[in-house]
């Protein structure tokens, strides 16, 4: 289970067993109506679309539930203007002017250029966490063989679908510590 379906489940068995108490030790019957809040609780909302104040709409593409948290593909649109992003647990993990496929974050461009910077005569390199893979896809436009390790299939899942990444060298889904050593 991920750590937020984890803290729902604790939460929702904590309120369980005080209606329960209330219910059967201190006889009140009205408490078994608190067993409906942990159902309420588990209920999957499903893919939104919210207008914001200044009146950019917001539309949830995607999102996958897994073990190392909530991955989600946002989608932001003012105009003409169209955004996507890659969050990970309210995380933003990367975002892509849809139009272009370019970054809209300056850190991509900071990842891209400093390893480059630094042996520009590189021909592959070992990218750990893939995020929406714009830092693997721009080494592989440059013809650098570029080998991704992730731990979580969706994120890869979600790369390729939704941030066009196509691997040029291995993607390994491991434990990048595990990995390493």
């Amino acid at each position: 289970l991920a750590v937020s379906r984890i803290f729902v489940l604790v939460g929702a068995s904590l309120l369980a067993l005080a209606a329960v108490y209330f219910a059967v030790f201190r006889g009140r019957r009205l408490a078994i109506a608190l067993l409906l809040l942990p159902a309420l609780a588990l209920r999957d909302e499903g893919l939104t679309s919210k207008v914001m104040a200044n009146g950019t709409t917001v539309t949830e593409v995607a999102r996958h539930q897994g073990f190392y948290g909530t991955v989600q593909v946002l989608e932001y649109s003012y105009g003409t203007a169209r955004t996507r992003e890659l969050v990970i647990d309210g995380l933003v993990q990367g975002g892509v002017e849809v139009a272009s496929g370019l970054s809209i974050y300056e850190y991509a461009y900071f990842l891209e250029q400093l390893p480059y910077g630094m042996n520009p005569h590189g021909r592959s390199c070992l990218v750990i966490g893939l995020g929406a893979g714009l830092v693997p896809a721009w080494y592989g436009a440059r013809g650098v063989r570029t080998d991704v390790v992730d731990i979580d299939p969706h994120v890869v899942r979600v790369a390729r679908e939704h941030f066009g990444f196509r691997p040029t060298g291995d993607v390994v889904l491991a434990d990048a510590r595990y990995y390493l050593a």
